[in-house]
């Protein structure tokens, strides 16, 4: 059963965090004279790999679950949203620690810590627990080792600021539930500081939000909704499921899908574009 804090949580995903995805388009569209006149082509890829995406969860949620926990973890990393200044070393290692620290503690450390409660939300969606469970462990000694590492930069450079942020994270993460902590990290942190830099480079500071992030945010919501209430034909996406349990199938299958676009456009595409490079 789902607290009140919990529904709480997933509601703040819905309506907090997952339209910070919606400015992909903005992104799409200023990618620069050489490839404009492909947007509409880009937005239709976008549209067939979430698609694909959603139908690949379907066929195997197992493999689809661990690949989504892995690939949040680099883009979580990537998105450096606790600030950790990297701008005084040129050390790889040091740089993947911090990929795998910082985006390691929501999808790492908060499911290891809280197996009891997170293992039935992964239930839910389809997977095998128990799968799960034995990449986590061999997942957490990676995370402690690069912890480890970049404890030891931050305090070799004296960076005070990320020291403090990194544990307080960690304490966050070990003292809330786990829904409560993802929301928390995923909204207040990775999106809204996704939406900051979006905002700010490309729309300028005092913009408001554009048509498209709206009409996107909105099929963004329909598409959870469909996947969590009535997607499937099998046993699995009965629409007669427990609304609960259909919430959270709604909510993270729908992430998963649309991650992997967001993270083709966010941090694969835009590092080659100098006029999309995002304020830090």
């Amino acid at each position: 059963m789902l607290s009140g804090l919990d529904i709480f949580s997933l509601a703040a995903i819905v309506f907090l965090g997952v339209p910070h995805g919606a400015l992909d388009y903005v992104l799409i569209s200023n990618m620069g004279n050489k490839i404009a006149y492909t947007t509409l082509i880009t937005v239709f890829l976008y549209s067939i790999i979430t698609l694909l995406a959603i139908i690949f969860w379907f066929l195997y949620p197992t493999l689809a679950l661990f690949l989504f926990l892995a690939a949040s973890t680099i883009h979580f990393g990537i998105a450096n949203s606790l600030g950790i200044d990297l701008g005084a070393t040129r050390s790889k290692l040091v740089m993947l620690a911090s990929t795998i620290a910082q985006g390691g503690l929501i999808t790492i450390y908060l499911p290891f810590g809280h197996w009891e409660t997170v293992s039935g939300f992964f239930s839910v969606l389809g997977s095998d627990s128990d799968f799960i469970w034995l990449c986590l462990q061999a997942g957490f000694y990676a995370w402690i080792a690069s912890v480890g590492i970049l404890l030891v930069y931050l305090c070799s450079t004296k960076d005070i600021k990320g020291l403090f942020c990194l544990l307080v994270a960690g304490s966050i993460v070990f003292t809330f539930p786990p829904l409560f902590s993802f929301a928390l990290y995923f909204c207040c942190l990775h999106s809204f500081i996704h939406y900051r830099r979006v905002m700010i480079s490309q729309l300028g500071s005092s913009a408001f939000p554009p048509m498209s992030f709206i009409f996107l945010t909105v099929l963004a919501w329909s598409l959870m909704i469909i996947v969590g209430f009535g997607a499937g034909h099998n046993d699995f996406y009965k629409l007669a499921d427990e609304i609960q349990n259909a919430l959270v199938r709604g909510v993270f299958i729908s992430l998963f899908a649309l991650t992997v676009p967001h993270m083709v456009i966010v941090d694969l595409i835009i590092p080659k574009y100098k006029n999309l490079v995002l304020v830090r």
